[in-house]
């Protein structure tokens, strides 16, 4: 149980962060006014990322709920891969959201993008691996 909620440590950790560490390369790094914005890119991402953000994240949330209850039919070794498996998932999903925001701040230079990785990253909260969740989650 301590590896397997390490690991989940380090998924939740390394997930969580990439979107963030790629806004500060991209803000250190990109000029202002770059050649790259793209004004009419932006109409367009400005309805594309947050629709998507819920669209992914709702995903995450549903698929990990569904495959939680397949998962307690299972024995103990079972509970823990299956487990593994959605909350890799899960953290993906939301992972996914962040840098996609990332990237259109990178095409665009909107910070409005920098704001929705941020709440990209409120849905990191409420999935923090601790030994109880896991047990509870997993009837163990």
């Amino acid at each position: 149980m301590k590896q397997h909620l390490h690991f989940l440590k380090v998924i939740y950790f390394v997930t969580m962060m990439s979107p963030l560490l790629l806004i500060l390369v991209f803000k250190t790094t990109l000029p202002k006014g770059t050649p790259i914005t793209n004004h009419n890119l932006d109409d367009v991402l400005k309805y594309i990322v947050p629709a998507l953000g819920i669209v992914w994240i709702a995903a995450g949330f549903l698929i990990y709920n569904a495959q939680l209850k397949k998962i307690v039919m299972l024995d103990e070794t079972g509970k823990l891969l299956k487990h593994r498996s959605v909350f890799v998932l899960r953290a993906a999903l939301i992972e996914a959201t962040g840098m996609f925001a990332a990237i259109a701040f990178m095409l665009t230079t909107n910070n409005q993008y920098i704001a929705y990785v941020f709440l990209a990253l409120l849905a990191y909260l409420p999935i923090y691996p601790t030994e109880e969740r896991v047990k509870r989650e997993l009837d163990l």
